[in-house]
């Protein structure tokens, strides 16, 4: 083995103790098995994981808005009714019924992606970005290309996290995408212009 310190010497390796297990008959173990499968018997020291205690991963978009005091338990399990009904998404819902504002829900998209937000609409459009991004394939992913700053394209995505697209657009424009989060109202009213 050589180390690389500057220069190379050879070092010698470490040695491993290992210790094998003696055979045992096959009854020997089976009969260990079932008695390790018995809770009472349960004599580990690796410690228990707490079977309580879920696992944290993003919070829902309906959570987030409840957690803020923007809904009601009782307004987020009817347009969570209505969701299921109709097959929109749950902000798309929320908005058309009047409950919480479309800059509330994406505020709320913001914080569970961890992707920055642009109101398209406020926003001036580089013609660089428009010619980068051919218009079917920003159509197909509901994109709208913002800015473009050498090789790089920002884009606004309804969907940020969706890698197939992201590799789509990276494909067909040849930029590398900076994502924000945008209403998919205002990409599609944008596009449409």
């Amino acid at each position: 083995m050589l180390e690389w310190s500057g220069r190379l010497r050879s070092v010698a390796p470490p040695v491993l103790k290992v210790r094998l297990p003696k055979s045992r008959p096959l009854r020997a173990e089976i009969s260990e098995a079932h008695a390790a499968a018995r809770p009472a018997a349960s004599s580990s020291t690796a410690p228990a994981r707490d079977a309580t205690r879920p696992i944290e991963g993003p919070k829902a978009l309906g959570a987030l808005l409840r957690d803020r005091g923007l809904l009601t338990e009782a307004q987020l399990e009817a347009a969570i009714v209505r969701q299921q009904q109709t097959g929109r998404r749950l902000g798309h819902v929320l908005v058309d019924l009047g409950l919480v504002t479309a800059e509330a829900v994406l505020e709320a998209l913001s914080l569970q992606m961890g992707v920055p937000t642009v109101r398209i609409n406020a926003f001036t459009v580089n013609t660089d970005a428009l010619n980068a991004l051919p218009e079917k394939v920003a159509r197909r992913h509901t994109a709208f290309p913002l800015q473009k700053v050498g090789t790089t394209l920002m884009v606004a995505l309804a969907s940020p996290k969706n890698l197939s697209a992201l590799d789509d657009l990276r494909f067909a424009c040849g930029c590398e995408i900076q994502t924000v989060l945008a209403l998919e109202d205002e990409i599609v009213s944008a596009i449409d212009r």
